[in-house]
């Protein structure tokens, strides 16, 4: 090996011209023997997808000048070094890799074997068979003329009892491309099964992403969501993707286009990426939540689209770095959905989880691209699955949204009845009313007379007065009407042990309690010395027993402090509901009593109702 690097080294002028021819051939000798010396790999009757890294050597070349002539030369057979490691892929490369597989047959029969090239895009793989070009595959021949037919590169190879034979692989790409040259041995039986179930896993995926693409399509028709429109457009975009990768789309769409062969792993990933951005920017609000976060997206989207350009204009090279670069940033979505998330926006919480599956699985291909993972039997359906996975879940994140808007919009539409009840209760104030001022100052003297003057509540009286109004508004417009009565429990023992003033400062804590946490439409008012009642509006009898639950809680909740003494009330509840037909005020008053009672009887500070 020295003396081929230095010929002339160590030696005179004369004597090299001597010996010269003898080393050379000595050398060739030498050579010849180590190719002889390296790995054979023993061909099995029965190959599940075997792996020959260990067994393979290699050769780049940069300058795509070698051909099967000059690589039967004792000098470049020479050349072939072992797979780095082990590994099979060199990252994004232009350059021309032959790999060298000498293969024995060790049975007494004959063997047929397939060889599997597992990555689908490189555009020329021809297989050479004891210096004899056997077989040519790549997605720039029409898929009618491989020998096998397969999205992938697959050679039939038959191999003689007891004899070897050395195989010589050639992969190029016209562009830059992922170099990954990793072979697989099988036989014919197990790749079939093998391919079955590929097939029926990659069927279910593309199955469920064109279920999802059409259910979302018809939401976002129906409900004009923008979010539901980008995530439709991701879902066919990553379809398109996934048929690109797996060599699909080349096998059933676009054999005969060289061109979008080459063009279509960039465009589609791309694409995904656009649209992913889209959507996150959509479903996440983030032009309103966040500005810098927004323009990170908008960034994605411009790297992505960019190396569109570069694909076109023929750099493609320079396409794929960016489409790394927009694929690896898009590790960060979890995060900007965590943090729309901490904004109280709960609908983000499906989508950190789905878009953290799926960087999962962007991460494991961006890495294989690059040549940091090795591809096995099955890892390069682990971005799918992620991705599949991903789909359902920002599906729930979307379901999650609309329910979220809904809900809101019900709760806008509830404001607005009770605004359009005030307006038309003044309309009929000022329809029914038309008075002067007089008349206004002796409404307001009414008013006062009909107010407790403790707790500033209506008093019997006037809760009477109204609450016979609003019965008659009930019957008029049809709409469910409920009573609460509300008593105090051993309120007594507050004046006994602490004087009036204590139960007066009592009854005000409790009574604002009660204005605070009731409507603008229900009707409260003190009835009695520690009773009070509620007319709720608008509520069946199930909605009334909610509200006195809440209003329990809130009274229990009060602290009143007395001489530096904290001290705590509770009060029973008695709910019922108007049947406005035929059932007056003081006969709901009644039942509502009788539950009240009950409350009482049962162990108080407890609501109880009749029908």
């Amino acid at each position: 090996m020295l003396y081929y690097h230095n010929p002339t080294k160590r030696a005179s002028q004369t004597v090299s011209s001597l010996f010269t021819p003898l080393l050379v051939l000595l050398f060739s000798l030498l050579s010849t023997n180590f190719c002889f010396a390296e790995s054979t790999i023993n061909l099995k009757q029965v190959m599940e997808g075997e792996s020959t890294a260990l067994s393979i050597y290699y050769l780049e070349d940069p300058e795509k000048t070698y051909n099967i002539d000059q690589l039967q030369s004792a000098a470049l057979l020479s050349k072939f070094q072992p797979l780095p490691n082990g590994k099979s892929g060199f990252g994004i490369s232009s350059s021309d890799y032959w790999l060298k597989i000498i293969v024995r047959n060790t049975n007494d029969t004959e063997l047929l074997w397939l060889l599997e090239s597992v990555h689908e895009q490189w555009d020329h793989v021809n297989l050479y068979i004891n210096g004899e070009k056997m077989f040519y595959g790549g997605d720039h021949i029409p898929f009618t003329q491989r020998a096998f037919a397969s999205e992938r590169n697959v050679f039939e190879i038959t191999t003689a009892a007891k004899t070897e034979q050395q195989l010589l692989i050639h992969f190029s790409y016209e562009q830059a491309g992922q170099a990954e040259t990793q072979i697989r041995l099988w036989t014919v039986k197990e790749y079939s099964q093998y391919y079955a179930n590929r097939y029926f896993i990659l069927g279910a995926m593309f199955g469920l992403v064109i279920i999802l693409f059409f259910y979302n399509l018809f939401i976002g028709y129906s409900t004009r969501l923008g979010a539901f429109f980008w995530y439709s457009a991701y879902l066919i975009s990553t379809l398109f993707a996934f048929l690109t990768h797996t060599g699909l789309g080349y096998r059933y769409l676009w054999s005969n286009s060289n061109w979008f062969s080459d063009f279509s792993p960039v465009f589609f990933t791309a694409l995904l990426m656009i649209m992913a951005t889209q959507f996150t920017r959509s479903f996440l609000n983030t032009a309103t939540e966040s500005v810098i976060l927004d323009r990170l997206l908008q960034l994605i989207f411009v790297v992505a689209g960019l190396s569109i350009f570069f694909s076109l204009i023929g750099y493609r090279d320079y396409a794929i770095i960016l489409i790394l670069v927009s694929m690896l940033a898009s590790l960060f979505f979890p995060f900007i959905g965590w943090f729309i998330y901490l904004k109280g926006k709960s609908y983000a919480r499906f989508y950190i989880l789905g878009w953290t599956i799926w960087s999962l699985g962007i991460a494991i291909a961006a890495l294989q691209n690059i040549g940091m993972i090795q591809v096995t039997l099955y890892s390069g359906l682990s971005t799918g699955l992620c991705f599949f996975i991903e789909a359902a879940l920002l599906s729930f994140a979307l379901a999650d949204r609309f329910n979220q808007l809904r809900n809101e919009k019900e709760e806008i539409e509830l404001i607005h009845i009770e605004h359009l009840e005030k307006d038309q209760q003044l309309l009929e104030q000022l329809v029914t009313e038309r008075t002067e001022e007089l008349e206004q100052a002796r409404d307001r003297a009414e008013l006062l007379a009909r107010t407790d003057p403790l707790t500033n509540m209506l008093n019997r009286r006037a809760f009477f007065e109204f609450g016979s109004v609003e019965i008659e508004r009930s019957l008029r417009y049809k709409s469910p009407l409920a009573v609460i009565m509300i008593d105090l429990d051993h309120f007594k023992s507050v004046n006994d042990n602490y004087g009036h003033a204590a139960g007066d400062k009592t009854l005000l804590s409790v009574a604002n309690t009660l204005k605070t946490m009731i409507r603008n439409v229900d009707i409260i008012g003190r009835i009695g010395g520690e009773e009070f009642a509620v007319i709720v509006p608008h509520a069946d009898l199930e909605m009334a027993a909610e509200l006195a639950q809440r209003l329990r809680l809130g009274i229990e909740r009060v602290e009143i402090i007395i001489d530096n003494k904290p001290i705590k009330i509770t009060a029973c509840f008695g709910v019922t509901s108007i049947n406005v037909k035929n059932k007056s005020l003081d006969e709901a008053l009644k039942r509502a009593d009788k539950a009240l009672y009950m409350a009482k009887e049962n162990g108080r500070n407890r609501v109880e109702q009749v029908i």
